[in-house]
This record gives structure tokens, sequence and C-alpha cells, in this order.
């Protein structure tokens, strides 16, 4: 199956996109981002994505022990 471009599309995804991003929601893939893509992609774009996000909490984690450790 494909993603149907149509003539709304390019005018219509930034709004999607902000909305979905305002409610902690990652679009991703092939019908999260409305574009080709293949399995590959999909794949490699996810693995990318929870290594950032896994790097974001464990900065999360440090930062706070930090700020911890400052107040006592």
């Amino acid at each position: 199956a494909y993603v149907v471009y149509d003539r709304f599309r390019a005018e219509s995804l930034p709004g999607i996109f902000s909305w979905l991003r305002e409610h902690d929601i990652e679009p991703m893939g092939r019908y999260g981002l409305w574009e080709y893509s293949t399995m590959e992609e999909a794949i490699k774009e996810l693995r990318d994505w929870a290594k950032n996000r896994a790097r974001r909490a464990s900065l999360d984690t440090k930062l706070m022990d930090l700020l911890s450790a400052k107040k006592k």
C-alpha cells in the first residue's frame, strides 16, 4: 500500500504535524509522515528515534541528579 498524495497534502502536513507533536505524538514511517519510504528506511528511522530518546532520558536523569545534589 502507498500513501495517497492529493493537492492539499503540502499545506496540510505542517499543521497536522504540529498538532501531533503538541500532544507528544511523533509521526514516523510511511503513514506517519505521509511520504513514500521503504521498510528499511522505517526501521532505521525508528532506531534513530529510539537512540535519541534514550540519550535524552539519560541526560534528563543526570540533570536531575545534579540538581538534587545542589539542594543538599
